[in-house]
């Protein structure tokens, strides 16, 4: 699958990051003032420019502690709107990137929050020549 696909099977935070460290299909990517670790979709390389998929529903607001072995990243709560039996959240990273996540609690807005999620959920797709990539964290049409 590739991350056009990805993007047609459901809106998903779509970031443009550097791969920084890769273990096999396991990636950590850096870029755009975050840090994340993911599952690689395809061969990829330290310092390749990679786009990172994560829907909604798999970055969550974690309440305390971060997941073990999860992924996080601090940032700042922007919007809270109550969807039935979740809250859909967003934030903003300490660089201004928006982020979209499902929260089962509503985190005030302005609060610092850590957003986790499980690696098997954060695809890493490679971009580049054979690879393009539109604009990042890119709206749903």
């Amino acid at each position: 699958m590739s991350w056009h696909v990805a993007d047609f099977m459901g809106y998903r935070n779509l970031l443009d990051v550097d791969v920084t460290a890769v273990a096999g299909d396991a990636v950590t990517v850096a870029g755009r003032g975050l840090t994340l670790r993911g599952t690689a979709m395809g061969p990829v390389a330290v310092g390749d420019r990679v786009r990172v998929a994560v829907r909604p529903e798999d970055l969550t607001v974690a309440p305390g502690a971060p997941t073990q072995g999860g992924t996080t990243t601090t940032a700042r709560v922007s919007v809270v709107e109550y969807h039935g039996r979740e809250f859909a959240v967003e934030a903003l990273t300490s660089s201004g990137l928006a982020l979209h996540a499902r929260s089962h609690h509503a985190p005030r807005v302005g609060s610092i929050v850590e957003l986790t999620a499980d690696p098997r959920r954060v695809l890493v797709y490679r971009t580049g020549p054979g690879h393009p990539a539109p604009s990042a964290n890119q709206e749903p049409s």
